[in-house]
């Protein structure tokens, strides 16, 4: 299991996020956060 704070990723909680994968952590976190995979531009 991997556990990560919001934090750690730049945001402004202290609320975990855990997950059996990365993968199924990025996709636990779009869940939560609304919307699908995001892309950059300009780059």
């Amino acid at each position: 299991m991997k556990t990560i704070q919001y934090k750690d990723l730049g945001g402004t909680c202290d609320e975990k996020l855990s997950a059996n994968s990365w993968d199924e952590m990025g996709q636990r976190n779009e869940a939560k956060m609304g919307g699908g995979p995001r892309k950059l531009t300009g780059m």
